[in-house]
């Protein structure tokens, strides 16, 4: 009996989180950046679908461009939270990405990693925003048996459709 009680309570949150739906939709996010340590400068776009005013998943790829070495191009999924400060164009947000990544030089998927950004959002009009994010990211050659890792800084922009 408690077990279906806990069931059903996740249940209802879970429809009460996703019904809030104030803003559903496509969004398109164009980003720049670089990654210290790894020393990748970052060009990133992706495309996500917005559940909520909450929470969106997506896809980015784009080119990471290396001091030494070849263009990367990553091929990643990614979650987003997102907490709009009340009474402010301000959106606190977060992103999680993880996926592979594709060095030109041989045409081979022999990384893999992952990314944590928290960030803030500024919007200028509802369907416009911009963004700056700085995390962490953590990249597995599995190739090579390396891994690396980097702080990166991203700015950006945000389209909502």
């Amino acid at each position: 009996m408690r077990l279906k009680s806990l069931l059903f309570l996740l249940v209802f949150t879970s429809i009460t989180i996703f019904a809030q739906n104030n803003e559903k939709g496509i969004s398109l996010d164009v980003n720049t950046g670089y990654s210290f340590k790894t020393k990748w400068a970052q060009e990133l776009v992706g495309v996500h679908y917005r559940f909520n005013k909450n929470f969106s998943l997506g896809f980015t790829s784009g080119v990471y461009i290396p001091e030494k070495g070849s263009v990367t191009i990553p091929l990643l999924i990614d979650a987003r939270g997102y907490y709009p400060i009340e009474n402010t164009k301000f959106t606190a947000m977060a992103v999680a990405r993880g996926g592979s990544y594709l060095y030109t030089d041989h045409i081979k998927f022999k990384t893999f990693g992952f990314e944590i950004l928290p960030g803030i959002q500024y919007s200028i009009t509802d369907k416009f925003a911009v963004q700056l994010l700085v995390g962490y990211e953590m990249i597995f050659n599995t190739e090579a048996g390396t891994d690396g890792n980097g702080v990166p800084i991203q700015a950006g922009i945000n389209f909502k459709f």
